[in-house]
């Protein structure tokens, strides 16, 4: 949990948006993150939030719970999708 809740903060700073997680958000958001992605490696989450760094994911000015999730969502889906190949 605070792995990801450091990832979570280091994100949020890289990023020039004008709304940012709060504490409580992030908090909360790294719980929700190993309740539904527990299969997910570190790895995987490291790659998912560089490519938000990145700009490879559109964010329309603020960072958001659902923003991560949906990210997290889409990776996880083209993740299993190319193992069952």
């Amino acid at each position: 949990k605070y792995i990801i809740m450091g990832l979570l903060v280091s994100l949020n700073s890289k990023l020039k948006l004008k709304e940012k997680l709060t504490e409580n958000e992030i908090r909360r958001l790294s719980e929700s993150i190993l309740a539904k992605y527990s299969s997910l490696k570190i790895a995987d989450i490291i790659y998912v939030f560089n490519q938000i760094a990145d700009g490879e994911i559109d964010l329309f000015g603020s960072l958001s719970h659902r923003d991560i999730m949906k990210a997290l969502y889409d990776y996880n889906k083209t993740r299993w999708k190319h193992k069952n190949y």
